[in-house]
């Protein structure tokens, strides 16, 4: 039998739930004599069904004021014993789950007891699969989120980050290493003859060559650092506790992977340079990242006009 709370509202309390119910039930069931007292029974204590035996007359105000603000019975179902058919039908319309009358009560609480608890039972499986379907749905909702976050920050055809990803981390790293110190480099890089490819093998190789360029920058750097590629033939490399030479370094494995590429047609493409670093910033330094990167674009700039193919590095910005 489910855990019952029996709420006796007649005018006189009696033992007639007793003869009611089975002993059976009567171990699992509590028993109080107001609404007050079946609210306090019910925080402490919930149950699965709560009985309430009613007075004669209309049985509405009774029935709704079991359910409040806070609560009331809870997932717990509602019986109401009640004096003839008519207030069976007000004790429905008011809210109970049943009801029946104190003259078949011996024959068919017992049973209709059971009932409630089965059906009790059932919602709670229904609710327990219906939470498992949403925390799937969830789930699958939050990676097609993160999917789409990861793509508005990937450039599509090459895999790497794109303009967005790259702005946003170098801000971040700069902020980083303004409040804890360390160096920070980053790496512009233009390829060389670009132009001529395209015109000379068609798009198609040029996009080859341009995914093969993010491969050799991969593979050439950290997982702390983030590449990207910011639009044509344009890429980005922010490495986070990086001294200009170390950054110099990677430049000049990532240029002669770039000048050894095979790409369709026997094209050959190379690449442009440009490093910055900031070094030793102390605490709050507050340098933009714009800044930095307007210094690796110079050096690259200067890069191009030495003849390409080649790594220039600049003063790494300090403070005033």
């Amino acid at each position: 039998m489910p855990s019952t709370l029996w709420v006796e509202l007649r005018d006189a309390a009696s033992a007639e739930a007793e003869s009611l119910l089975p002993e059976e039930t009567m171990v699992r069931m509590r028993r109080v004599s107001s609404i007050e007292a079946a609210h306090g029974a019910l925080a402490e204590h919930p149950v699965e069904v709560v009985i309430v035996a009613l007075p004669p007359g209309d049985p509405t105000v009774a029935v709704r004021s079991l359910e409040t603000e806070e609560g009331g019975v809870g997932a717990a179902s509602v019986i109401a014993l009640v004096h003839g058919g008519p207030a069976v039908v007000a004790a429905l319309e008011a809210g109970a789950d049943d009801a029946c009358t104190y003259l078949v009560a011996p024959d068919q609480l017992a049973p209709r007891l059971r009932a409630a608890a089965r059906v009790r039972m059932l919602n709670t499986r229904a609710d327990a699969r219906v939470m498992r379907e949403l925390e799937a749905k969830t789930s699958e909702l939050q990676r097609e989120n993160e999917r789409l976050r990861e793509l508005a920050h990937r450039d599509e055809l090459t895999g790497l980050g794109n303009r967005r990803r790259f702005h946003g981390h170098i801000d971040y790293m700069i902020e980083y290493a303004g409040r804890f110190g360390g160096a920070l480099s980053v790496m512009m890089i233009d390829l060389d003859g670009m132009k001529k490819l395209n015109d000379l093998h068609g798009h198609a190789a040029g996009d080859v060559a341009l995914r093969s360029v993010a491969v050799v920058i991969k593979q050439s750097i950290r997982g702390v650092d983030v590449a990207a590629r910011l639009g044509g033939d344009e890429f980005a490399v922010v490495m986070p506790a990086t001294t200009a030479a170390a950054a110099a370094r990677v430049a000049e494995r990532i240029r002669a992977g770039i000048a050894a590429l095979e790409l369709p047609g026997g094209a050959r493409v190379s690449a442009s340079f440009g490093v910055a670093t900031l070094a030793g910033a102390p605490r709050g330094i507050g340098f933009a990242g714009e800044e930095l990167v307007a210094r690796a674009d110079a050096a690259l700039y200067v890069a191009k006009r030495a003849g390409r193919n080649r790594i220039e590095l600049a003063a790494a910005p300090r403070a005033a």
